[in-house]
């Protein structure tokens, strides 16, 4: 939630994870030539419902590779995500064109829905950016739409990607990967998971206001 994190029930692989300040980091000592590190949450019948997720991060150190990667997973499996699920993520570049934003399924196969590639998605090193994804289900499958955002200006367009054959996993968390034996650090703060309300609803709210206007206007009259 906003404010105060706490520690997130599961974490995994080098899992260097501790909550300073209300702030959620993680620290990877560079002890792989390939390693990635979660921390997750597990939300009972997330599929049926439509969503908001969204995180600040800031990245303080990070290995000078264009496969250094901070985000989310979502729908996944297990707690772990050492199998299927969504990876909504950002790619720290070496330089402005290496900088991306996507939206990968992994199960069985790892298959990118979609992607924004050039300098309009480059990130920096302390620097506070926020990540956030509309994820609405119906029946025609899954839609999860991706931005990014330093302060309140977007970077870049967003994306958006569908998928007719969603997966069904309850864990949702942060994620960062880096290739390369090298230190790195990030922090992520004001983790948020916001229903959206259905179109039913939205549209009850708008029938009570426009009641609520017609009801004003007659007692105006009336006057």
């Amino acid at each position: 939630g906003t404010g105060g994190n706490v520690a997130f029930a599961n974490e995994s692989t080098d899992a260097a994870w501790n909550v300073t300040s209300g702030v959620y980091r993680n620290a990877l000592t560079g002890s792989g030539s390939d390693t990635r590190s979660v921390a997750s949450v597990q939300v009972s019948n997330a599929l049926n419902t439509s969503f908001t997720l969204s995180t600040q991060f800031t990245i303080t150190t990070a290995p000078a590779t264009n496969t250094s990667t901070y985000g989310f997973g979502l729908f996944g499996s297990n707690a772990t995500f050492a199998s299927s699920y969504y990876l909504a993520d950002v790619n720290f570049g070496t330089s402005a064109n290496d900088a991306m934003i996507r939206i990968v399924k992994l199960s069985g196969t790892t298959t990118t829905l979609n992607s924004g590639v050039g300098a309009a998605y480059a990130i920096a090193l302390n620097t506070t950016y926020t990540l956030k994804m509309d994820i609405v289900s119906a029946q025609s499958g899954l839609t999860m739409t991706m931005s990014l955002f330093e302060g309140a200006t977007q970077k870049g367009t967003s994306i958006v990607a569908t998928d007719t054959t969603p997966l069904t996993g309850d864990y949702f968390g942060i994620r960062n990967r880096y290739t390369g034996n090298v230190a790195h650090s990030v922090s992520y703060d004001n983790f948020n998971i916001t229903p959206i309300p259905e179109p039913s609803t939205l549209a009850m709210l708008a029938g009570g206001l426009v009641m609520g206007v017609v009801m004003v206007s007659r007692r105006a009259r009336r006057s």
